[in-house]
């Protein structure tokens, strides 16, 4: 660390060892013994320079025990480490507070509280840099390389190039030695949204700084500013847009938070969920595995009322048959300042569900697989199974569903999913009976 780094530079110009004490014809002298290649080496000290040596040692030993608090606080990454990544010195930043200090490969927490969860789980910042990095197998995150004049595709690269900020959290990488803030790297344009949307380079715009480099994900999208604020902004099939509309209208319908979403120009916007607060994926958390075994015991570490708002998306999950409900779309809304975890966040991404997944709705739900693994977690595991039966259920009725439709911008089986939904929640019932 830049710290120790200071401490260790420091040592080099005070003397060690220790001060012996000989009488010489009735006469005390002072000689400094210290060790010098492996030898004891001997060195007088004259009167005039006693007490400065004396001084010195001692704040030798003070230094050497700050050394050793400093090396028993520093933590070291779970995973190996890249060459590139062992070459990364600097401050892990919450907008302008110093949280963590970072040098070949070893991470000491500055203040812990307000770190990345990631971090505090692995303390591997390699992995949380490259997590912030956008999917490089979309076809539009290519191009848009190509208009920022990346030549490279490597994922800290890439991500460093914007110093790791995101729209969705306000952590930050700084350089070693960097006196830039917050306010200097902090998004303010929106230059390349339609280049990440829709693939357009415009030639007028130069390379600059652009929140499209951290805006993850596997769908074509952008960060666009309307009104002054930041919008997602994602392309899709009709399906798709429809699904993800239809499900956060539906949840709202029903009183599960949720992010609202409206289509407009055969897109679909929502405003960033996190202008608030800092928005960190459960991944942090739990790790890749989005089982609900692995991921419930996680969250009810957080509170009851974490777990059951964890049981209620996972409850509305099945109703709308959302298969894409990763550990990456589970998030957590955290206080920018104290680093806090306040909630779950709102519902959000449900445009794998629906229509989306099934051309044809399996009107009865036969054979829903979903409702499968959810009544077997739920059977299995007695606290899960607990907090569901207190839990209040809310109706879903037919004219609930069809007051949402007559809404709906894009013409779909309003009768077949009616049945689906309907025939989906009498099976969900099922489990609280």
């Amino acid at each position: 660390m830049s710290l120790l780094s200071d401490l260790y530079e420091q040592l080099q110009s005070i003397p060690g060892g220790y001060i012996s004490i000989k009488v010489i014809n009735g006469k005390k002298r002072y000689y400094l013994q210290r060790k010098i290649n492996g030898k004891v080496v001997s060195v007088y000290i004259k009167d005039s320079e006693l007490e400065d040596i004396k001084e010195a040692i001692s704040r030798r030993k003070e230094m050497e025990r700050e050394v050793d608090r400093i090396k028993n606080e520093i933590l070291h990454p779970l995973n190996p480490l890249s060459e590139s990544a062992l070459s990364l010195t600097g401050d892990l930043m919450s907008s302008d507070t110093v949280v963590a200090k970072y040098q070949n490969g070893e991470l000491r927490y500055i203040d812990e509280d307000k770190c990345p969860l990631l971090i505090k789980r692995t303390h591997n910042l390699k992995d949380w840099l490259e997590g912030r990095s956008i999917d490089g197998h979309r076809t539009h995150s290519r191009i848009l390389r190509k208009a920022l004049r990346l030549k490279e595709s490597d994922e800290l690269r890439t991500v460093l190039r914007v110093f790791a900020c995101t729209i969705s959290d306000n952590f930050w990488f700084r350089p070693l030695k960097s006196k830039l803030h917050y306010d200097d790297v902090v998004f303010k344009s929106d230059l390349f949204a339609d280049t990440a949307l829709n693939g357009y380079i415009n030639e007028r715009f130069k390379p600059s700084s652009s929140p499209e480099l951290t805006n993850t994900g596997s769908f074509e999208k952008c960060w666009k500013i309307i009104d002054n604020h930041w919008w997602m902004i994602k392309r899709g099939s009709k399906e798709e847009l429809f699904s993800e509309w239809f499900a956060s209208s539906l949840a709202k319908a029903l009183g599960i938070p949720t992010v609202s979403y409206s289509i407009k120009d055969g897109n679909i916007y929502s405003m960033n969920l996190a202008e608030h607060y800092n928005l960190e994926p459960i991944s942090s958390l739990a790790g890749d595995d989005d089982s609900y075994e692995n991921v419930f015991p996680v969250i009810y570490e957080l509170g009851e009322e974490f777990a059951k708002d964890y049981l209620m998306l996972m409850w509305f999950d099945v109703l709308v048959s959302n298969v894409d409900r990763h550990n990456e779309n589970l998030g957590l809304l955290r206080d920018k300042k104290t680093g806090e975890i306040i909630s779950l966040a709102p519902n959000y991404d449900n445009n794998m569900c629906l229509l989306a997944v099934h051309r044809i709705l399996d009107e009865a739900r036969s054979s829903d697989g979903m409702f499968k693994l959810f009544k077997a977690f739920i059977t299995g595991n007695e606290i899960a199974r607990s907090l569901l039966l207190d839990m209040d259920i809310p109706l879903v009725s037919k004219p609930i569903i069809e007051e949402i439709l007559k809404e709906s911008p894009i013409e779909v089986d309003k009768e077949s999913l009616i049945k689906y939904l309907i025939n989906g929640y009498e099976k969900l019932n099922s489990l609280i009976k």
